[in-house]
């Protein structure tokens, strides 16, 4: 998913308590993931977003800015093809792992296995089965894809090979899983420590790479996490800036009939920096996809901090101008963002 569709602004919020004890739940109860999703995924990814959906799905800027990208019909056939109402989604976290493969995991209040078992129904061949936890993996069209009830309340998701990173997702599920009656408070607030917890059977924790990005981010509705260089060619002026840039993170929340953006870059970054990103900035704004998109207008919000090892830039952008270079990065078919049509 394009950065330029997900960089944003947000609230600062930090947690590093322990998590409370777990009680094990048993096959027949209602269960729930007691930990943010994000929690449960292994590192490798290249860029994971975090959502709260039912947050956002009331806030006039998300409302207008869905009516340009994501029209009513194509929302309404999501929901009938695979039963996921968006705008009940507690939580929703998407991990590009590169190379068309992905994962989503969902919390919702549905029944999770119900939307397995109709998921396999959409199945043209079904090649993998279990039932505890419910996993169907097979074929729709040419898109292998695999869906699993990791608990009553959450769902997954992938696109692709992805079989070490699947198990490492459901090996941390196992280790999160708990009745339903023992949780209090929202499990997609709870803090997260990896100190006490086994490694992944691959490439440890995402969230360990990024912790501290993710705390400070968190409390937006809506979050990217890049823990990887963003690599633009270094021939050009941005490149430069960026050479030895190391993470992003970005949110974005809602202001009315704008969204409030911000992005924090760490690394190293060249003297002069803090002028060359306004510059860069004013540039933009005044170009004609800066005023087709609403960046002219948001240049007049635009804050920036530059300090040694981290930049801050944030500004209050249109919604309608943002979701317009939404649909002119990528083009006609809104769901060129998430890889497919629903299915």
């Amino acid at each position: 998913m394009s950065l330029a569709l997900l960089v944003g602004a947000g609230l600062a919020c930090s947690r590093s308590d322990a998590p409370p004890p777990r009680t094990p739940a048993t096959r027949t109860e209602a269960t729930v993931i007691g930990a943010p999703l994000a929690a449960l995924l292994p590192g490798g990814a290249r860029a994971v977003v975090i959502a709260r959906p039912d947050e956002l799905a009331p806030e006039p800027s998300v409302r207008e800015w869905l009516d340009i990208v994501f029209t009513e019909e194509t929302l309404e056939r999501l929901e009938v093809r695979t039963g996921i109402r968006p705008a009940e989604l507690t939580e929703l976290v998407r991990a590009d792992f590169g190379d068309d493969r992905w994962v989503w995991l969902l919390r919702s209040p549905g029944n999770t296995e119900s939307l397995v078992r109709a998921a396999a129904m959409r199945m043209s061949v079904v090649e993998q089965r279990s039932e505890d936890p419910m996993r169907r993996t097979g074929f729709v069209g040419t898109r292998l894809r695999t869906w699993v009830a990791l608990s009553s309340d959450c769902l997954l998701v992938a696109a692709g090979h992805l079989e070490a990173e699947v198990a490492a997702i459901l090996q941390a599920a196992r280790l999160h899983r708990v009745s339903a009656g023992s949780r209090s408070g929202d499990p997609e607030d709870a803090p997260w420590v990896v100190d006490a917890l086994p490694a992944p059977q691959t490439g440890g924790y995402f969230l360990a790479s990024t912790l501290g990005l993710w705390n400070e981010l968190r409390a937006a509705p809506f979050v990217l996490l890049a823990p990887e260089p963003l690599g633009v060619p270094v021939d050009t002026g941005v490149g430069m800036l960026l050479a030895r840039q190391q993470q992003l993170g970005a949110t974005a929340t809602p202001a009315g009939d704008a969204l409030r953006l911000r992005v924090v870059l760490s690394g190293e970054f060249p003297p002069g920096a803090e002028d060359n990103f306004r510059t860069l900035m004013t540039s933009v704004a005044h170009s004609d996809l800066g005023r087709a998109t609403g960046a002219e207008e948001a240049l007049e919000s635009f804050e920036l901090e530059v300090s040694e090892g981290r930049v801050v830039a944030s500004a209050t952008w249109p919604a309608a101008g943002w979701a317009r270079g939404v649909r002119l990065l990528g083009g006609e078919d809104p769901w060129v963002w998430v890889d497919a049509p629903p299915e």
